[in-house]
């Protein structure tokens, strides 16, 4: 009887081995496979109050009619500054607050979302206006 349970329990601890590395391996791939939607997650940064010292739009390749906002204080996640796609249906409305804003020196608050590169740099810190608004 005493065989029986220490191959039954031999048997079993193969098994667990086996599940161990099983799992490990399922892990490492997950962690493989899911590491870039990590690090480029899309999130919401919140503002701060500051003002536009630059705004530029691009004639030329992916990013003609984009519109770069830089600001005197940035944020962790947006230090490079803050974009507009031309595609983006917001875009009139957008650039005429910031102008509005720039021309007064006036200050604002830009809400922008970080994880999503922007093509007209290789920098990773500049985020996609969210919204923005003039604030006293």
């Amino acid at each position: 009887m005493q065989g029986c349970i220490c191959v039954f329990a031999e048997h079993n601890q193969r098994y667990i081995k086996l599940g161990l590395i099983s799992l490990k391996k399922i892990i490492i791939f997950y962690l493989l496979v899911s590491w870039p939607a990590l690090v480029f997650a899309d999130a919401y940064v919140a503002g701060v109050k500051t003002k536009i010292t630059t705004i530029d739009s691009y004639n030329y390749g992916s990013v003609e009619g984009d519109i770069r906002i830089l600001v005197a204080n940035s944020v962790p996640g947006c230090e490079a500054g803050y974009y507009v796609n031309s595609s983006n249906t917001g875009i009139d409305k957008i650039l005429s607050i910031a102008l509005s804003a720039f021309h007064s020196d006036a200050n604002i608050i830009i809400g922008g979302r970080s994880g999503i590169p922007w093509s007209g740099s290789g920098n990773t810190t500049y985020c996609k206006v969210h919204a923005i608004q003039i604030v006293k």
